[in-house]
């Protein structure tokens, strides 16, 4: 049995655990409960500092824990998918290249041995150099076609840092004799050109204000369109990407139809399939090609296992060239599920996060029983859940809250009495959108609801995120996605929710003290030995990096003197590391609107327990989807559609109330709020649903249910069998 004593990681209080192996262990409990503290940030990460150590790598900081025994290696399954390299795919990432070589070799006599190596150049379309799309500047994002000229109609000039572009506008017209109040739509083909694509050597000599300050330079004219257009060209240039990404879309690419490998390729074939065939199938439709194979009996029978484990963990609608960064953070996590499941490993430590939370209802049997298989090969496994089906399969239960162990059956029963007495709001007004050929999406044409919270749900792959990202662009709409928080290995609560500065502002004008004496980041302030960093760093072998807290500053990030500084008898660092909750109590910064108003945000959205000085690395999938809601939120959405994807992932049903109330509370500031769900328990709390399906992949892309839940009745959809 694997122990631990006198675990004290982040909110946990002396918690002692014992965890038996060959089972299956479910850690429970609400937001702040302390599961990811225990599950990951002390049991995965010392089972890994252990191995580390083993291994001659340097361990990182070690976990708070007083005495532990049987520790056994661990793999750690999270939802987050951190992946941003367009090149990676799921036929690297699972390394069916190297499946598939040998029985390519076979079959064709006179091939290279790096016929598959999918990022080698020579092997490469050159259209879209390997990446399987191309992209192409979105009008429509650009450009507003109905705005005249000097109502500033270019959605991307108004976006740029830049203030020389309408200045440099207004000469351009003025030397072509060109109407800047007609709007764009109006003016005669060819002027529409040149603005919109044109370029030339001639400069134009602009006054721009930047940044308070009035410059003059000079400028050569380049469309709206054209400056994205070469934008799409050298996206390999990271302030292109940067400047273009709100502004083209992602096609399939033409040449290789996303298959990214070069036409010349397609001549070598097995069994009658070239390699486009088996690339740009789906995982369903290869396993009875690959058992069509006779000969090579090792890589035959593990390509078998691992797309049978794709299929079974309901994946079986990828194809082996879909990206990496482009699968959810549930997907991620179920291929990383496929994968453990193919290799030949036994008596191993699993620590799985939420992995019913990116499930449809009718998908949980299947995930369970790979669960299940798991097991069945001596490992034990350790999932942080709150979705009952799963925790009532687990052979034990650790349930905490607020950083203790509780009665895990007192817990359970509590999770079973919850309702939502919500009173449903009536739709006022609504919005057409109609998308195209988008990923597994052929024609969906759909008049969606608003004044009211609207679900969206449906199979995995259904087509419900595509949609949204489809959708994204619509002036008026705002797609809050599940991608993971992008910030660096020093971004907190506080600066991803720009917190920073009015705090500083705040403590500044109480003391009296000079601006930026609370920015931890500020040269004067910050601790001088670990530059405000709160630990030091140093390379290790193997390409890894030691950190160790600043023994200076105790990792505290700043110096003695502002630390010295005291309001209410808290330091900054009091502040900082003081619950949400308890802060917003306090009444510490009621005379700050912004701060106090967005402190009780995060307590409604259950958020309270988290501390502002808490690394966003360290947050939960579903504390990160939180976090970036509350960040994407604008104080004026009158005129906004709300599209949340995911945002009841991780939370358990009393949180999943609060957070429902604090949508409404959102939804009397908002045009309307559309989430992507899979809760249960908040479906039935919506007032409209729009379900894709019937399955994903291929057999999805469609509507096949919209309207109120009273009213699913003899319909087609799947929801109804389960809600």
């Amino acid at each position: 049995m694997l122990t631990l004593r006198g675990i004290e990681t982040n909110n946990l209080k002396s918690v002692d655990v014992s965890i038996p192996y060959g089972q299956i262990t479910a850690v429970v409990g609400g937001s702040g409960a302390g599961k990811t503290s225990l599950a990951f940030h002390t049991l995965y990460a010392l089972c890994k500092n252990e191995l580390d150590t083993i291994s001659g790598i340097p361990a990182s900081l070690r976990p708070k824990v007083g005495d532990y025994a049987n520790l056994l290696p661990a793999i750690g399954l999270k939802q987050k998918n951190a992946n941003v390299n367009p090149r990676s795919s799921v036929f690297t990432y699972l390394g069916l290249d190297k499946l598939f070589l040998p029985l390519f070799l076979q079959a064709n006599p006179n091939i290279k041995r790096n016929i598959l190596a999918q990022n080698n150049p020579v092997n490469s379309c050159p259209a879209c150099e390997g990446l399987g799309v191309v992209y192409r500047p979105d009008s429509t994002r650009i450009v507003d076609f109905d705005k005249p000229l000097a109502d500033k109609p270019f959605l991307s000039w108004n976006n740029f840092l830049s203030g020389h572009y309408y200045p440099l506008l207004e000469a351009f017209c003025a030397a072509h004799g060109i109407d800047m109040t007609k709007p764009v739509s109006q003016l005669p083909h060819r002027q529409q050109d040149v603005l919109l694509h044109g370029t030339g050597d001639k400069q134009f000599q602009v006054k721009y204000k930047q940044k308070n300050r009035y410059r003059q330079k000079r400028f050569p004219f380049v469309g709206a369109i054209r400056e994205i257009q070469e934008c799409c060209d050298n996206l390999q240039v990271p302030g292109n990407r940067q400047k273009a990404k709100s502004y083209i879309t992602e096609q399939v690419c033409p040449k290789c139809h996303g298959a990214r490998f070069a036409e010349h390729l397609a001549e070598y074939t097995l069994n009658g399939w070239a390699i486009h065939d088996i690339l740009l199938s789906s995982f369903g439709a290869l396993f009875p090609f690959i058992q069509s194979i006779s000969d090579h009996e090792f890589p035959v029978k593990k390509l078998t296992t691992l797309v049978t484990n794709v299929v079974r963990n309901n994946l079986g609608y990828l194809s082996p060239m879909r990206s990496i960064p482009s699968l959810s953070g549930g997907e991620f996590q179920r291929l990383q599920l496929a994968s453990v499941l193919s290799s030949d490993f036994s008596n191993l430590l699993y620590v799985i996060d939420e992995v019913s939370s990116s499930l449809h209802v009718a998908e949980y049997p299947d995930v369970i029983s790979q669960l299940q298989s798991l097991k069945e090969r001596d490992s034990t496994l350790v999932m942080v859940e709150h979705e009952l089906e799963f925790i009532e399969k687990a052979d034990n239960l650790i349930a905490l809250d607020d950083g203790r162990v509780i009665d895990s059956i007192v817990w359970l029963q509590g999770q079973r009495e919850v309702f939502i007495d919500r009173v449903k709001a009536e739709p006022h007004g609504s919005m057409a959108f109609a998308v195209h050929d988008v990923h597994n999406i052929r024609h969906v044409d759909v008049t969606i609801p608003m004044g009211c919270l609207v679900g969206c749900c449906g199979m995995s792959g259904s087509g419900k995120s595509s949609f949204a990202e489809a959708i994204s662009g619509t002036s008026g709409v705002e797609y809050i996605s599940q991608g993971t928080i992008q910030g660096n290995s020093n971004s907190t609560v506080a600066t991803y929710l720009k917190l920073m500065q009015p705090i500083d502002s705040f403590l500044c004008k109480e003391l009296g003290t000079a601006a930026k004496t609370f920015l931890f980041n500020n040269r004067d302030s910050q601790c001088p030995v670990c530059e405000g960093k709160g630990y030091i760093e140093q390379d290790a072998s193997f390409g890894h990096t030691y950190r160790s807290v600043c023994e200076a500053c105790e990792g505290k990030r700043y110096n003695p003197e502002v630390l010295a500084h005291r309001v209410n008898a808290l330091s900054i660092h009091d502040i900082l590391t003081t619950p949400v909750a308890a802060l917003s109590d306090s009444g510490s910064f009621f005379g700050s609107k912004t701060i106090a108003a967005k402190l009780e945000d995060m307590k409604g959205i259950g958020l309270g327990h988290l501390t502002l000085f808490r690394p966003t690395s360290e947050l939960s999938g579903g504390e990160a989807q939180r976090i970036k809601l509350l960040s994407q939120v604008k104080a004026n959405l009158k005129n906004t559609f709300l599209i949340i994807d995911e945002p009841a992932n991780g939370l358990e049903r009393h949180d999943t109330k609060r957070l429902i109330g604090f949508l409404d509370k959102l939804l009397t500031k908002a045009k309307g709020i559309m989430v992507i769900e899979h809760n249960l328990f908040m479906l039935k709390s919506m007032d409209y649903i729009l379900e894709f399906g019937p399955r994903g992949g291929d057999g999805g892309g469609r509507v096949i249910y919209q309207g109120r839940i009273e009213d699913m009745g003899d319909s087609n959809s799947i929801l109804k069998e389960y809600i």
